[in-house]
């Protein structure tokens, strides 16, 4: 079975074992790919992280608005990217660079800053993954 989780498992295997006693966190839902945290009375950090398991061409261009959209949908833009590559062993650096640079380039279209993450090779790949971390700060009247 490829894709998401039933709700069944995500309730039984996940969610039941999140740790979201601090009362600034927002408990997660199922379909809600998204973390609240409440900064203080007027704001609140949105973070939503997302793999693009199914892309094979252009793979940096749907990393970047597949997880941008997940914070866009709670009323914020995004404004910080992490962004976790795994590269098959035998990923040359033409590869490498083609995804880095679809990357760089979406990030710069929302205005969007890159801000960290983590690249490797990865045993038994036979295309390249990625996971993106989007964060941003919203007001929280637009969070509701």
């Amino acid at each position: 079975m490829v894709g998401k989780l039933p709700s069944l498992l995500l309730e039984k295997h996940i969610f039941s074992r999140l740790d979201v006693h601090d009362p600034t966190v927002v408990k997660p839902m199922v379909g809600e790919d998204v973390a609240v945290i409440e900064l203080d009375s007027d704001k609140a950090l949105v973070i939503h992280s997302d793999p693009i398991t199914g892309a094979v061409e252009l793979l940096g261009w749907p990393t970047v608005n597949t997880a941008s959209n997940g914070v866009a949908v709670m009323g914020a833009k995004p404004w910080w990217l992490l962004s976790t590559h795994y590269f098959p062993e035998d990923a040359d650096e033409v590869l490498i660079d083609e995804i880095t640079s679809q990357i760089y380039q979406v990030a710069k279209e929302f205005k969007a800053k890159i801000i960290g993450g983590c690249s490797g090779y990865t045993l038994g790949l036979k295309r390249s993954l990625m996971s993106m971390t989007v964060m941003s700060v919203v007001e929280k009247d637009k969070n509701s």
